[in-house]
């Protein structure tokens, strides 16, 4: 039987490392985001990389996930400073207006992605994406989905200067 050589024991390592590497979803989606968000910064505002938190949330999907999404955006008070919405995949800015305040596209901490780059590839999900960041960078993803409902509250939790508005029960 011949042995492996040095180099192609190192040679195997490395490519088991890579494609371990490459089948992490997670990082993947996170690799996404960032370039959704490097091609987008100038956009969502010069006190982007100040912000906390990205809340994406898909106009179609999931209903009860997005009106829950929906409704931390509408009735919650949180610090505006530390969060940022993106509402993408949007039939109709005019629906948008009616459903959320005509005044939404007015809003610095408020960003409607008409060409869908929040809702490519990876960042294509029928559920809201909440993404903690620090300095611009990613940190954690969270989808916000019947599986896991906790997340908005947790975040109510963290940014709401007020914590009394209750959550709808069912996603």
């Amino acid at each position: 039987m011949k042995r492996f050589s040095h180099y192609h024991k190192f040679s195997f390592t490395i490519i088991i490392f890579t494609l371990i590497s490459a089948c992490n979803p997670q990082q993947e989606l996170s690799n996404e985001i960032g370039l959704a968000l490097e091609s987008k910064s100038s956009a969502l505002g010069q006190k982007f990389s100040e912000k906390e938190v990205l809340v994406v949330i898909p106009r179609t999907g999931c209903s009860g996930c997005i009106g829950t999404a929906d409704h931390f955006y509408k009735e919650a008070n949180y610090d505006p400073t530390k969060v940022q919405f993106i509402f993408t995949r949007i039939p109709s800015v005019k629906t948008l207006k009616i459903r959320l305040g005509k005044d939404i596209s007015e809003k610095d901490y408020v960003y409607i992605d008409q060409e869908g780059t929040f809702s490519k590839g990876k960042l294509d999900s029928i559920y809201p994406l909440i993404i903690q960041l620090s300095n611009g960078e990613v940190l954690d993803i969270e989808f916000l989905s019947p599986d896991n409902k906790q997340v908005i509250i947790d975040l109510r939790d963290r940014f709401s200067v007020s914590k009394t508005n209750e959550y709808p029960s069912e996603i």
